[in-house]
């Protein structure tokens, strides 16, 4: 416990200097249907939310379910969200966690005239930033050399394991939500992401930074996961 307040200490200091985090632009923002207001980034032709989404309700303005009890959030196939540990001011700094039935949902995660980026949308990012096409489409492995660095946040990492967030994209390590047991892990090393592509019948393609590796990790997982989320603008 000690651990985790340590790391979510850090994590809201990083959140107070995010404007010095990334490089020099014009302000821009994106208001969710919440009211939640979110900087982005302008990476190559893409502009995407420089952090991670929080909103609970669908764009149409219904509410999207909450499940704090492990049982629930791996039974169920509808849209949902938490935060970690079931505690709200996580929601703060790191946003909340989705499974991809929300991501999927036809009521519209994202706000108006943005969407969660497809897998696509994430290799045209990385190989804007230096990934050869190549390692793009590598399939659930560690891609590139340093892509992973320049997408992570200077400050609030485990091990040394933080970045150089030359894209202003600032991945905090705010974890994930088990798709099994329905616990939480990895809050410090893990900065995960979910997209809207499906791989199979029940398993989708994510993207995952780690405190100990300066790659772009691509891979798959169920689709009861609980990962952020970052918008991109339509």
């Amino acid at each position: 416990m000690k651990r985790i307040s340590t790391i979510l200490f850090g994590l809201m200091i990083l959140s107070i200097i995010a404007t010095c985090d990334k490089p020099e632009d014009e302000d821009r923002t994106v208001t969710d249907i919440d009211g939640n207001v979110y900087t982005t980034v302008v990476i190559g032709e893409q502009e995407w939310m420089g952090e991670n989404l929080k909103v609970t309700r669908y764009r149409n303005g219904d509410s999207i379910p909450s499940f704090d009890l492990e049982g629930d959030w791996i039974n169920t196939s509808a849209g949902a969200y938490c935060y970690y540990d079931n505690q709200p001011t996580n929601g703060d700094t790191c946003g909340a966690l989705y499974n991809w039935y929300a991501v999927d949902d036809d009521r519209g995660l994202a706000p108006e005239g943005w969407h969660v980026p497809s897998d696509s949308e994430w290799k045209q990012l990385e190989i804007y930033i230096g990934m050869n096409s190549s390692d793009a489409d590598s399939e659930e492995s560690h891609r590139g050399t340093d892509e992973g660095d320049k997408l992570k946040s200077v400050f609030g990492w485990d091990d040394d394991g933080n970045g150089t967030n030359e894209t202003g994209f600032t991945a905090l390590p705010c974890g994930y939500r088990s798709s099994g047991g329905g616990g939480f892990g990895s809050l410090g090393s893990w900065a995960s992401f979910l997209t809207t592509t499906k791989k199979d019948d029940s398993t989708v393609w994510v993207r995952i930074l780690f405190d100990d590796a300066s790659t772009v990790y691509r891979g798959v997982t169920h689709r009861e996961v609980g990962f952020s989320v970052r918008c991109i603008r339509d």
